[in-house]
């Protein structure tokens, strides 16, 4: 799920170039998980020169935490996944189950939907 005005208003005072290295290591970690915490290897994922990415770095570093075993990660985004993991698992076991009264699906897209 992408909350634009979350996203919006957590990146409203940075420039144009810092929320496209934003948003280039969130859809990488979407697609792979979690990034090797090495500003190298995130400058190639961010398409900048190391010296340039240190730059943007500095100043997105904020919205990613090093895990135990070297590796960053965007909290927020990972809540999405494991949310979205567990609501595709409730519907797997629905659809198992030969489906649930559309008022009991109404109220689980509803639990979902406020996280």
């Amino acid at each position: 799920m992408f909350y634009a005005s979350d996203f919006y208003m957590d990146t409203s005072t940075w420039d144009a170039d810092d929320i496209g290295v934003y948003i280039r290591l969130l859809c990488m970690e979407w697609v792979n998980g979690p990034l090797e915490a090495d500003t190298r290897k995130l400058a190639k994922i961010a398409k900048k020169t190391h010296q340039k990415f240190i730059k943007n770095w500095s100043k997105i570093n904020q919205k990613f935490v090093v895990s135990g075993n070297g590796f960053v990660v965007n909290l927020r985004l990972e809540e999405e996944r494991a949310k979205q993991m567990s609501f595709r698992e409730k519907q797997r076991e629905f659809g198992r189950l030969g489906g649930k009264p559309k008022q009991s699906l109404k109220e689980n897209m509803e639990v979902f939907q406020q996280g």
